[in-house]
């Protein structure tokens, strides 16, 4: 069994300042209702699952009539005020580097929160993106994106990471040095998983300890600071 773990803040303001904690994982066997994943508070290890009757979806601008359309033909409950753009909640510039990704992400929108299965969605083909929701043990279910910050010094394997799993360098963060650097990536629907099972791989390359951050553009008002992937 492995276990990774993952760091997620509640902003991005102040980002850089955000550590890790030194609280030790409480081992997945001891937890009587396994998750999908996990996060540690105070030392206690609290399940996390995939709430697959909720979504979060992506797509280009230039499809959004279309993608509407075809979900209201599934008979989903959706219309144009549900489309956002995709934000970093305004921190652009802060990006030193900025790949051509940045760029195509810009023509990106979401929808935060719809009422299918992933999987199902997929049937879109319009749709560049589908992540299931999280829901914790109240049943309080909240959205994901494709967006990551994930600390790490190995730029070379992060590239080389990338073509083979198929998900896209967005960007760096500039961060005071000698912090470690903070690469922005993002998943879509060609990536082999989703943001979580991509930085369990990630992990797994040794390309990162797994201290990263989730893009926390919405979900609810108290987020739990550290993920641990159970495989």
């Amino acid at each position: 069994m492995r276990t990774k773990i993952v760091l997620l803040c509640m902003t991005l303001v102040g980002l850089a300042s955000c550590s890790s904690s030194k609280d030790e994982p409480v081992p997945p066997e001891e937890i009587d209702n396994p998750g999908d994943i996990y996060y540690m508070n105070n030392s206690v290890l609290t399940p996390l699952w995939y709430d697959l009757t909720k979504s979060y979806i992506m797509f280009h601008v230039d499809d959004k009539e279309a993608v509407l359309n075809k979900m209201s033909t599934m008979g989903l409950n959706v219309d144009e005020s549900m489309v956002s753009d995709i934000g970093f909640n305004g921190n652009e510039d802060k990006f030193i580097i900025k790949t051509d990704a940045f760029y195509e992400m810009l023509n990106y929108r979401e929808i935060r929160t719809v009422n299918a299965n992933y999987e199902t969605l997929y049937q879109i083909p319009e749709i560049i993106y589908s992540n299931p929701n999280i829901t914790d043990h109240l049943n309080e279910s909240w959205a994901r994106g494709s967006i990551l910050f994930l600390y790490t010094e190995k730029y070379s394997e992060l590239e080389q990471a990338a073509n083979d799993y198929r998900f896209k360098i967005v960007a760096k963060w500039d961060i005071p040095e000698p912090s470690t650097p903070l690469w922005v990536i993002s998943c879509d629907k060609y990536s082999k998983g989703n943001v979580y099972e991509i930085l369990d791989i990630l992990v797994n390359l040794n390309i990162t300890n797994g201290e990263a951050e989730l893009l926390p553009s919405f979900g609810p008002a108290i987020i739990p600071s550290w993920f641990v992937f159970d495989n």
